[in-house]
């Protein structure tokens, strides 16, 4: 699955040192509008999640379930669609910036703030989480 995550997500696989990736996670009453997109994280509803709600989404069960979760495929081609929109090319530095936010902030939008930060990572993309 994770390598089906990277592919989705893959941008051009030039050399990205000039390409920077800002991801904010918070909850909808936070967002401050400073960011290029908002995804709303809500619809990676988890009923049966029941004891991992007292953790926060840097569990990696929580991750997991993310990924796995039928609104994923849909998510991580948006997401890839506008990466590639703004940080295609190589010339100049190119920066991006997403909010990530659901109900209270700790779970989905955190978890989807880290698997963005992990392909980020992979692909020599800095990239810094808040």
């Amino acid at each position: 699955r994770a390598a089906a995550v990277r592919r989705t997500l893959a941008l051009d696989h030039q050399p990205s040192h000039h390409k920077i990736l800002y991801v904010q996670s918070s909850s909808e009453a936070d967002l401050d509008g400073r960011t290029d997109i908002a995804l709303d994280m809500r619809a990676f509803r988890d009923p049966a999640a029941g004891e991992l709600r007292q953790h926060d989404g840097h569990h990696p069960e929580i991750i997991e379930r993310l990924a796995e979760h039928p609104h994923f495929e849909h998510w991580a081609l948006r997401v890839s669609h506008f990466l590639q929109d703004k940080l295609a090319g190589h010339e100049e530095t190119k920066a991006a910036s997403i909010a990530l936010y659901c109900r209270a902030g700790r779970h989905r939008s955190v978890a989807g703030a880290l698997v963005l930060q992990d392909v980020a990572k992979r692909m020599g993309i800095k990239c810094h989480v808040e």
